[in-house]
C-alpha cells in the first residue's frame, strides 16, 4: 500500500522529498518504488487494448465517437496524444546521468505518457517508452497503433484523431494548419476536434482521480 501511494503521488506531481518524508522511505527509494510499481501494474493489469484485430470491437469504438458528432464524422477508433507528468528533478543516481532527457519543453522535468482512447474516454492504449523530452510527434512512431496502422493491419475505414503536433495521413487525422481556412477545411477541423477533445478530458480525468486519492491517503 506504501509503494503504490509512493506511485501515485509521484505520478501527482509530489516531490519526492515529500514523498520520502511523508512515508518515511529513503530519498534514494522513492525512484526505485516508483518504476517497480509501474512495472508491476503494466504485468499484472491488461484491460487496455486497441482491437484493431476485431471489426466487430472497433466498430464499438467507432459508435463513441459518431455519438459526439451527432454522425458528421465517421470512422474515428481512437484519439490520441501525450502527456507528462509533473515531479522533482530526478538525481543522476535515479536516472543513470540523462538528467536532462526528463525535462520537457513546458519547462519542467516530468514522466511522459503517449495514450488513445475511445469517445467514453476510456483509455484503449497507453505506452511509456519514451522520455519526458522526446517531442509527441516522434514520441507517436513508438507505441504499438502507429505499428499498426504502418503495416496496414487497420481497417480503410478507420482513422485515428491526432493534434497538429502529429503527422496527417489517410488513418492519422491532424487539423489543418493556419490561419483564414477555407470553410471545408475549417469544417473538418471542427469535428476533428469535437473528437479529439476526449483525450483531454480523459487526461484529466485520470489527474482527477490521482488527486482524490493522494488527498484521502
Amino acid at each position: 500500500m506504501i509503494q503504490l501511494a509512493v506511485c501515485l503521488r509521484m505520478l501527482a506531481g509530489g516531490s519526492y522529498l515529500d514523498i520520502s518524508f511523508g512515508y518515511d522511505v529513503g530519498h534514494s527509494s522513492v525512484y526505485t518504488i516508483f518504476k517497480k510499481v509501474l512495472e508491476a501494474i503494466d504485468k499484472r493489469v491488461d484491460n487496455i487494448k486497441f482491437p484493431y484485430k476485431s471489426e466487430e470491437e472497433l466498430k464499438k469504438l467507432e459508435e463513441t465517437f459518431a455519438k459526439i458528432s451527432r454522425g458528421a464524422m465517421r470512422g474515428t477508433v481512437a484519439a490520441g496524444d501525450g502527456i507528462v507528468f509533473r515531479t522533482t528533478k530526478p538525481s543522476v543516481a535515479d536516472v543513470d546521468g540523462n538528467v536532462r532527457s526528463f525535462y520537457c519543453r513546458k519547462g519542467f522535468y516530468g514522466h511522459a505518457l503517449q495514450a488513445f482512447c475511445d469517445g467514453n474516454c476510456k483509455f484503449v492504449h497507453i505506452s511509456q517508452k519514451v522520455c519526458a523530452s522526446t517531442h509527441d510527434g516522434t514520441a507517436y512512431v513508438v507505441p504499438g497503433i502507429s505499428n499498426i496502422i504502418e503495416q496496414e493491419k487497420l481497417p480503410t475505414w478507420a482513422h485515428i484523431v491526432l493534434d497538429e503536433a502529429y503527422k496527417c495521413t489517410e488513418q492519422e487525422l491532424s487539423p489543418w494548419k493556419g490561419k483564414n481556412l477555407s470553410p471545408e477545411k475549417d469544417t473538418f477541423n471542427y469535428y476533428l476536434s469535437l473528437h479529439r477533445q476526449v483525450i483531454e478530458r480523459a487526461f484529466g480525468l485520470l489527474l482527477a482521480q490521482l488527486l482524490e486519492f493522494v488527498a484521502s491517503s
